[in-house]
């Protein structure tokens, strides 16, 4: 199965700008606003899960497109790949991982050419994958971290590891 071919021909030509521009009757919402990191967060992830089981609830699996710059080493990729994993999301071996051409964006630094990996997870790991979404833009405070704290519960008691 070409994952690549199937997005194109979702979304047309290589898309650099967000989707609701290039779909009529697209939308854009806001998901949160004000208090907290972890407030803006978890109220972002409340309202995109409704949203995308609205959206994908009767679906089995849906297909995942993930693209960011291309790092100058591919091992640049690692700190994305293991937050995913953390998070429950594995990339599965059938997918499809490929270049765009370069570009350039208002952002400082960020030039060159886009990595893309396309792939399909089951419906179940949604909420997964919008924590990783939403928690993107507040740095590595919210986002999966393997070196993270641990807290366990028991029947005995509270465990927290540092």
């Amino acid at each position: 199965m070409n994952l690549r071919k199937k997005i194109q021909e979702i979304v047309g030509s290589p898309y650099l700008d967000a989707l609701f521009y290039n779909f009529p009757g697209g939308l854009r919402f806001k998901l949160s606003d004000g208090g907290s990191p972890l407030d803006q967060a978890l109220t972002a992830l409340r309202k995109a899960t409704a949203i995308c089981n609205d959206v994908f609830g009767g679906e089995e699996k849906i297909l995942v497109h993930l693209e960011t710059f291309a790092p100058a080493s591919c091992f640049g990729l690692r700190k994305m790949l293991c937050e995913l994993r953390i998070a429950g999301i594995v990339v599965p071996r059938v997918r499809d991982v490929w270049l765009e051409a370069e570009y350039q964006t208002d952002e400082v630094n960020e030039s060159g050419p886009w990595v893309s990996a396309a792939f399909e997870i089951p419906t179940a790991k949604l909420q997964n994958l919008l924590w990783c979404i939403v928690t993107a833009d507040f740095g590595a405070s919210l986002r999966p971290n393997k070196n993270q704290s641990s807290l366990q519960l028991s029947s005995t008691g509270i465990r927290i590891e540092v």
